[in-house]
C-alpha cells in the first residue's frame, strides 16, 4: 500500500491510501451502521445516511423536522448504494461525506452564509457565468480517482486523508446489461431549503 496525494475542490488537500493488490477479504471489511448520523459543531442540524432507501437527510435537531433531503447521486448521475463515512467539520461549519462507491467526496455547509456553489467549470463567477446553486445545505462536490473506505480531518480540516476502497469483485457481463436496464426513481424529496 502506498499514500497518493490528491487536490480536492472543497478546498481541502485530500491524501489517499491507495491499495496496490486485488480486491480484499469481505469478512475483513467492517461491519456498516444501518444509519449513519453527524451533528452540527452549532447542535442546530443532524445529518442522517439512511440506508433504504439511500437518502442523506438534514434534520432540526429541536424539532425533528426534516429540512433537507439529499439524494446520493454523483455527478454524472450515477447514484451512491451507501454511505462510507460522513463527518462533521466545526471548523468548516460544514458535514463532510463519503460515499462508499462513488469516486467524489461531498460537503454540506450548515453556515447559512455559505458561498453559492458553481457546478463544472466557471470562468468568473462575478460575471454571472454559470446558474450557482445556494450553498446553505447546497452538496459541493469533489471528484476523486476512487472512492473511499473511510477518511479523517486534520486538526485545520484543510486535509482530508482517505483511505481507497477496495477493488470490488468483476462483474459478469449479463449482470452490468442488467443493471444499466434497471430504473427506479429515487425516493427523496426533492430540496427544500429554508433559511435558518
Amino acid at each position: 500500500m502506498g499514500w497518493q496525494a490528491w487536490a480536492g475542490g472543497l478546498g481541502l488537500a485530500l491524501l489517499m491510501r491507495c491499495a496496490t493488490g486485488g480486491a480484499s477479504d469481505p469478512a475483513a471489511a467492517p461491519a456498516v451502521p444501518r444509519a449513519q448520523q453527524a451533528l452540527s459543531a452549532d447542535g442546530r442540524f443532524v445529518l442522517v445516511a439512511q440506508a433504504e432507501p439511500p437518502c442523506l437527510v438534514v434534520l432540526d435537531e429541536a424539532s425533528g423536522e426534516a429540512v433537507q433531503t439529499i439524494a446520493p447521486v454523483a455527478r454524472d448521475g450515477r447514484a451512491a448504494r451507501r454511505i462510507a463515512a460522513l463527518r462533521t467539520a466545526p471548523l468548516r461549519r460544514s458535514f463532510i461525506v463519503a460515499p462508499a462507491d462513488l469516486p467524489e467526496l461531498w460537503e454540506i455547509s450548515y453556515d447559512p452564509h455559505a458561498e453559492d456553489i458553481h457546478d463544472g467549470h466557471v470562468h468568473d463567477y462575478r460575471f454571472g457565468e454559470g446558474v450557482p446553486r445556494r450553498g446553505f445545505l447546497g452538496l459541493k462536490r469533489t471528484a476523486l480517482p476512487e472512492p473511499l473506505a473511510d477518511f479523517v480531518l486534520d486538526p485545520h480540516e484543510a486535509e482530508a486523508w482517505g483511505l481507497a476502497a477496495a477493488a470490488p469483485a468483476p462483474q459478469p457481463a449479463w449482470r452490468s446489461a442488467q443493471r444499466q436496464t434497471a430504473s427506479r426513481p429515487w425516493p427523496c424529496a426533492p430540496p427544500n431549503v429554508r433559511a435558518p
